[in-house]
């Protein structure tokens, strides 16, 4: 695009360049980072056809996205926005969704909340405790066995969007209503709650195409 740029990106490490080999100074080093995506328009082509017989299918939609760190190297603070709109299977609408991820005090937050065609919603929050400054990233921590947090909400929501999110996945439909926890940890997780999924449909390569309500 000539308007403005795609990517803006500035960077700033308060630290001499001696001091990038020092551990205990590198630690503390203030950090500054801000960056600025989009709007993109993305496109996914040769997402598998439902049968054989069908051609390909390509997800459509525009991205706008915005990253900003500061605080140290050793205790970063870290917030990440996205916003995806006008997302299309084919020319069919799917819906838009908005994206907060958060970082600070040694923990990791998301907030998703999607919307799809016909007013469904889909809210999910998650939380992680985690050390994700230095040195700490260096000693390759577990993160499967970080404690964890998470929910999810729907209302009616269109599975439509899932189709080809893997090579396998031909298609995926239906109408889903859940609220569910997951506590526990990623290695272990201890997930409750209720989840409905009406006028189902999925097709997997291999196994054919299931239906269900």
């Amino acid at each position: 695009r000539k308007s403005r740029p795609l990517v803006a990106i500035e960077a700033r490490v308060g630290a001499a360049p001696g001091d990038l080999s020092k551990s205990e100074r590198l630690e503390v080093a203030p950090v500054s980072l801000r960056a600025v995506f989009g709007q993109l328009a993305l496109q996914r082509l040769g997402l598998p056809p439902i049968t054989d017989r069908e051609p390909s299918r390509a997800l459509n939609g525009k991205v706008h996205a915005d990253l900003t760190v500061d605080g140290t190297i050793g205790a970063p603070r870290a917030v990440f926005h996205a916003q995806v709109g006008d997302v299309q299977l084919d020319k069919a609408p799917v819906g838009y969704a908005e994206i907060e991820a958060r970082y600070a005090d040694r923990e990791a937050k998301l907030d998703a909340r999607l919307t799809s065609r016909g007013g469904g919603t889909l809210h999910a929050t998650a939380a992680l405790k985690a050390d994700l400054g230095y040195p700490a990233v260096t000693r390759g921590g577990d993160l499967r066995r970080a404690p964890l947090d998470a929910r999810l909400e729907a209302q009616r929501f269109d599975l439509q969007a899932f189709s080809g999110v893997t090579p396998d996945v031909r298609a995926v439909g239906g109408l889903l209503t859940a609220s569910v926890t997951v506590q526990g940890t990623a290695a272990a997780p201890r997930p409750a709650g209720r989840l409905e999924w009406t006028d189902g449909v999925l097709a997997v390569l291999g196994f054919g195409e299931y239906r269900f309500r």
